[in-house]
Parts: C-alpha cells; sequence; structure tokens
C-alpha cells in the first residue's frame, strides 16, 4: 500500500488505475465472463443506457468482478442515479445501484477521490 494512504485492504484491493472508479459485483461461482447492464433510473425514467463497454473484468479470483464507470456516456445532469446488473456466464447475477454527482456545467472526468463523486445506495 503506498505510504501515507489509509485505505481498508478491501479498497486497496479493488483499486486500479485503469478502472477507476469502478462498480463491483461479487458472485458465489467462479465466472469465466461476466458482463453488465446499466439503467439510468434518475426521475423514474428507468432508460437501458448504451456504454462504451459492457465487458467486466475479473479481480484475481476473489469472485468478484469490476466495471469502469469511464464506460458511461457523458453525464449532461448534474445527479445521476443508476441501477445495473451483472451477468455471469453460469447464469448468476449481481444487482445494485450507484449515484453519479457531477459539478453542474463540467463534463464527468475521474476524480482522485470516488467519495467525492460517486455514492452508495
Amino acid at each position: 500500500m503506498p505510504s501515507g494512504i489509509h485505505e481498508t485492504p478491501l479498497d486497496w484491493l479493488l483499486r486500479t488505475p485503469d478502472h477507476y472508479p469502478q462498480i463491483i459485483g461479487t458472485f458465489d461461482t467462479l465466472a469465466n465472463t461476466v458482463t453488465i447492464q446499466v439503467w439510468d433510473i434518475t426521475d423514474g425514467k428507468n432508460v437501458l443506457m448504451s456504454v462504451a463497454n459492457s465487458g467486466c473484468y475479473a479481480i484475481g479470483d476473489t469472485g468478484r468482478w469490476g466495471w469502469s464507470t469511464n464506460n458511461l456516456p457523458t453525464t449532461i445532469s448534474k445527479t445521476t442515479h443508476y441501477a445495473y446488473t451483472m451477468y455471469s456466464n453460469l447464469d448468476e447475477r449481481f444487482s445494485g445501484q450507484f449515484v453519479l454527482d457531477v459539478p453542474e456545467g463540467s463534463k464527468w472526468f475521474h476524480p482522485r477521490n470516488r467519495n467525492d463523486f460517486i455514492n452508495s445506495i
């Protein structure tokens, strides 16, 4: 762990420079491939998003899979509420929600501290 950074061991394990901030899903069975679908559910819209890449990446052999929010289209609203489902090749599913909060008049960028812009539900 880098000197001077106080993080939980799990947070440190899941953080990679190419995929940050990231969405994490956990599966009981070790899958070979995992894909994701994301919906914009802000204000009850429930719109399936067209993402740049729906493929998730394995985080070692932990049973956890990640997906980078960099694959989302450019956000134009200040706060967007998303729901997602990850699908494994073994018919297992993991669902969750997250909120991206983008400063007004700004294009989405990846902050150094994900807590500045991404909130768990």
